[in-house]
């Protein structure tokens, strides 16, 4: 049980190390919408579907291509892509304006480069809800675990949950795979069945102790 535990750890750092150096030597591999893409914005001050606007988006520019609503009224949309030509941009404000009856110019709408994304930069709007949502667990399994020791409950959350986040992003680094909203959704199920799993164990060692309790 000892070497297999060694042989784990061993390999766990191995994939940190490898990950840190393929980060910091080739950076990680961005979706080819968040470098160097291009964007535009529309504002139809009407409500629209998203789902519509994605298809005429795509049908215009590909599949490589994001739209989202920018405004709270959801009467705007930002259209992101790797490139986008004048007459791209042309063919996609035509087809809007056919489809829900806008009167919007081609002239009046500007291209904006938009420079490489940085890994902070996509993770920036989970930090707070990350902080807040573990210290809220913390809390909970300190209160509900504390036979198990404070520090030990603290400690042993956040070092599965950083570790367990640091493999991962090495692990993406490592084999290239593209950054984008999937990492997002690849860093949110870690964190839940890291925190399942965590917390599983401290259940089992606190009912063994329970049951310690009832033999003496």
């Amino acid at each position: 049980m000892k070497n297999k535990k060694v042989i784990i750890a061993a390999i766990l750092g191995i994939i940190l190390i490898a990950g840190i150096v393929m980060a910091v030597v080739k950076g990680f591999n961005f979706e080819s919408i968040y470098t160097n893409a291009q964007e535009i914005e529309l504002r139809l001050n009407k409500e629209f579907n998203i789902n519509d606007v994605q298809k005429i988006a795509q049908e215009v520019f590909g599949k490589d291509v994001s739209v989202r609503a920018v405004e709270l009224y959801n009467d705007a949309i930002s259209v992101t892509s790797k490139q986008i030509s004048d007459e791209k941009k042309e063919e996609f404000v035509t087809k809007i304006n056919e489809k829900y009856g806008s009167e919007l110019k081609a002239e009046n709408t500007e291209i904006h480069t938009i420079p490489n994304l940085h890994l902070k930069d996509l993770l920036k709007n989970l930090i707070l809800p990350f902080v807040i949502s573990t210290s809220l667990i913390l809390i909970y399994q300190i209160l509900k675990y504390f036979r198990l020791g404070f520090g030990k409950v603290l400690l042993k959350t956040i070092l599965a949950l950083a570790i367990a986040e640091a493999e991962l992003m090495s692990l993406i680094a490592i084999t290239r795979f593209p950054v984008g909203t999937t990492t997002i959704a690849l860093i949110l199920f870690t964190y839940m069945f890291t925190l399942i799993g965590i917390t599983s164990k401290y259940e089992q060692e606190l009912q063994e102790i329970k049951a310690q309790d009832e033999e003496d």
